[in-house]
């Protein structure tokens, strides 16, 4: 796996698997969803350069190896490793597509992957943590001034070892004891020359490369130790502004609290206030109260008076009509028992004129009279029929057929 070549796709392509393998060992949850359930193999690389590496997703591991498989699940062949970089750098789907129609690569297998492959992408990037952005953002010229640096560096190294493997390529195809001119030659001697140029070459780099990482390195430390400077002052400004809006908060809570006392304060003078008018009012309506209750006993107790009176002297007036009625009526009855006394006395005058039979009474005359009606109830006769002095004479029950 760590047989990286100094091609970029394959140092691209190794360090995506680095870090996919990272991501499936570590415990982000999303990334893993990712992997679970799965098996498959995607294939990536350059014909041109002859340069494949095979990702391997198998039931929630991920694997990487520096070579083609058999029968890869999705295969992505681009026409160079610079076009290849260019489009992963991208990590875009579109992009992809963009480039099969251009004829920048070549797929086969399920395409599908592809966008499983455009998820995964966008954990590769690992997040910078929010409190480090500011010191991200200031270190970025420096990367800047360091990465032209370091393309330079690696140019040289390439020419050089370019240069290199091509002597080396003359040497071997030429004769070992007769170079292009067919003159005799030291092998020996050609051998010692290259070893000693790589040497050389190899003591310069590695002494340029030092100089500059070291002035990287310096520039890096004034950096960082001015980013750290000015990273505690303010936070020394911070804690002072925290300091302050704390002052400034609890000098607003004492004013508030006090001002909440004054409102209370003042909140329950108006209420006793309120309390001591209701009081009043309730006084004075319960004053009002008992004065109209006392003006309408007595307003009652006149009308009581007044009815009483009304009603003795009603009472006083009936008696005196009452009596009045009472001395007619003794009046009519005795003018009544006269008259009969008077017509009593002529029946008895009219029954010796005639020699008849001593007269019977008005009472038994009239039982006489009606001895043979049908007697409809006992309770007819009454006191008024047997009384001879009863101005009632006669007493006629009819029952209709």
């Amino acid at each position: 796996m760590f047989n990286v070549k100094s091609d970029p796709l394959d140092a691209l392509l190794f360090a995506v698997g680095l870090r996919l393998s990272q991501l499936a060992k570590s415990g982000d949850s999303k990334f893993k969803s990712l992997l679970e359930n799965r098996n498959f193999t995607i294939q990536m690389g350059s014909e041109a350069e002859q340069v494949f590496r095979t990702f391997a997703v198998n039931n929630g591991y991920f694997t990487q190896t520096a070579d083609k498989t058999e029968n890869p699940t999705l295969s992505i062949t681009f026409k160079d490793s610079m076009t290849g970089a260019k489009l992963l750098a991208k990590g875009d789907a579109a992009a992809f597509m963009v480039g099969i129609q251009n004829g920048d690569l070549k797929m086969a297998g399920d395409y599908s992957l592809l966008m499983w492959f455009n998820q995964v992408a966008k954990f590769i990037v690992p997040k910078v943590p929010e409190p480090l952005q500011p010191f991200v953002e200031q270190a970025k010229p420096l990367i800047d001034k360091a990465t032209p640096i370091a393309k330079d560096l690696f140019a040289k190294a390439s020419s050089f070892f370019d240069k290199t493997e091509k002597t080396e390529k003359t040497v071997q195809g030429e004769s070992k004891f007769f170079n292009e001119q067919n003159t005799p030659t030291n092998s020996t001697t050609t051998d010692n020359s290259v070893l000693d140029n790589l040497k050389e070459k190899a003591v310069e780099i590695k002494e340029k490369a030092e100089e500059k990482l070291a002035e990287v390195k310096h520039t890096a430390e004034e950096k960082f130790d001015e980013l750290k400077t000015t990273a505690e002052t303010k936070i020394e400004e911070g804690k002072e502004k925290i300091d302050e809006l704390k002052h400034t908060a609890e000098e607003k809570v004492v004013d508030l609290k006090a001002t909440a006392e004054e409102k209370a304060v003042e909140i329950k003078e108006k209420a006793e206030t309120k309390i001591e008018d209701g009081k009043e009012k309730l006084d004075e309506l319960k004053h009002t109260a008992e004065e109209k209750v006392a003006d309408l006993k007595a307003t009652a107790e006149e009308k009581v008076e007044e009815v009483k009176t009304t009603a003795e002297t009603k009472i006083e007036d009936g008696k005196e009509k009452l009596d009045g009625l009472k001395a007619t009526a003794e009046e009519k009855v005795d003018e009544v028992n006269q008259q009969l006394e008077a017509m009593s006395g002529e029946n008895k005058e009219e029954t010796a004129d005639n020699s008849q039979p001593p007269a019977m009474t008005q009472s038994q005359a009239l039982e006489a009279k009606h001895a043979d009606d049908e007697v409809i109830a006992e309770n007819v006769k009454t006191d008024a029929v047997k009384n001879n002095k009863s101005p009632i004479i006669n007493i006629t029950v009819t029952r209709n057929a």
